[in-house]
């Protein structure tokens, strides 16, 4: 007779229950494994991101300090500029103001 043929006693189906629950540990504790792997590759590329993404905006605030103090270097001097010419225009309004009243004055001393 083949052995398929033969019925299951309650022990052969206790060790068949006793593999396929340590079969299951096994399988259960590979996917503990793998999935604490995971986590730690996981956490291992996120920091190499953050540490990427921090490398990024710090060079990108030292370039837009750069271009901004580059800016802000003309400007000044281009309101330097500016204040010389307006500096220089007062000065002429000013000697321009004095000889009017010197003629103003004049006039008047003269018509008296």
């Amino acid at each position: 007779m083949d052995d398929r043929e033969q019925l299951a006693t309650k022990q052969d189906l206790a060790d068949v229950e006793k593999g396929i629950k340590q079969d299951l540990a096994d399988v259960e504790k590979g996917i503990k494994q793998d999935v604490a792997d995971l986590e730690k590759r996981m956490a291992a590329e996120m920091k190499q991101g953050f540490a990427e993404m921090r490398e990024f905006v710090t060079d990108t605030e030292t370039k837009l300090l750069t271009a901004f103090y580059s800016f802000a270097e003309a400007d000044q001097k281009h309101l330097s500029q500016l204040d010389r010419a307006a500096a220089s225009v007062n000065e002429r309004l000013n000697t321009c103001e004095r000889r009017i009243m010197e003629i103003e004055k004049r006039l008047n001393f003269s018509s008296a």
